[in-house]
């Protein structure tokens, strides 16, 4: 029973809004490549990327999320046998077991244990949940969102949140049950980070060109939005035209910023400067109108 079940349970792995990547558990409830796990393992998500126990990846949507309850729906491409659902609560007492992804690095194991009480409170990311499934298991962190199963493979809750003093605690299908009719008919939609949003800022000149050292120059990359790297084109000219120009790349995660220089030097600016202006003169810096993003990381 316990190897055909764990065939339906996932690792969750997840890349936050933060860029702190974090890894859960979850399952298969529909044949359609429908899954189940806690919310606060997919919050402020990026990327949502399950790991079958065969090894094999798939890119998960997000279908809906519940962070009263601590539930979340994705779906992924592919099809896999779900695991059947029990909406009675099991009584106190009830032999149970955790399927899931402890530490991050072992998916798919089994925690036997048994049923506390069917109605408990937990204290899950800071906020205390009411009206849980209370279980003395030796479960694990990484286990967030994993299937609790009876002994004939039945889900009976999922895991919401575990200690380390053989406590977990787990949501129970009936109180996730009015969700999942309601996402029953959802499409899945893509979980991406915002575009990145880049600008410039501190230009700064020496003032001085040389004509054989060339001019350098000086600006600051600040991004307000997703992770970018990309490329910023900065060019010196006088009143009649183009004389140089140089590039500086620069890969910024959010809310970050670089401040870098670059010197630009060519075959004109030299000769504008020995020919026409003697071998040092100041000169006005332009910044090319569209130093936006080349891509994302």
């Amino acid at each position: 029973m316990l190897s055909t079940a764990q065939d339906s349970v996932v690792t969750v792995n997840v890349v936050r809004s933060d860029l702190s990547k974090v890894s859960g558990s979850g399952f298969y409830v529909g044949k359609d490549g429908r899954l189940i796990t806690a919310a606060h393992v997919v919050a402020t998500a990026w990327k949502v990327e399950v790991t079958n126990r065969d090894g094999s990846r798939a890119i998960a949507a997000l279908v809906g999320e519940n962070s009263t309850n601590d539930v979340a729906e994705l779906l992924v491409t592919g099809s896999t046998p779900p695991l059947t659902t029990q909406t009675l609560r099991p009584r106190a007492g009830t032999k149970i077991f955790v399927l899931g992804n402890p530490g991050g690095n072992a998916p798919n194991t089994s925690v036997p244990g048994k049923v506390l009480t069917s109605s408990g409170t937990s204290n899950i990311e800071g906020v205390l949940k009411p009206d849980l499934v209370e279980l003395d298991v030796g479960a694990n962190h990484g286990d967030s969102g994993g299937p609790v199963i009876d002994e004939w493979g039945r889900v009976l809750a999922v895991l919401t949140a575990a200690s380390s003093n053989n406590r977990a605690s787990a949501l129970p299908v009936d109180r996730m049950s009015e969700d999942l009719r309601s996402w029953s008919s959802l499409p899945g939609r893509t979980i991406a980070p915002p575009a990145p949003q880049v600008q410039l800022s501190g230009f700064k000149f020496n003032g001085l060109c040389d004509a054989y050292r060339g001019c350098t120059m000086q600006v600051t990359a600040t991004n307000t939005g997703g992770p970018a790297f990309g490329r910023i084109d900065l060019e010196v000219s006088e009143e009649f035209g183009f004389l140089g120009s140089c590039s500086l790349n620069y890969t910024l995660d959010p809310g970050t910023s670089q401040t870098a220089s670059c010197t630009a030097n060519s075959a004109q600016l030299a000769w504008y400067f020995d020919n026409r202006h003697g071998r040092i003169r100041g000169v006005p810096v332009l910044v090319s109108a569209n130093p936006g993003p080349l891509g994302t990381t």
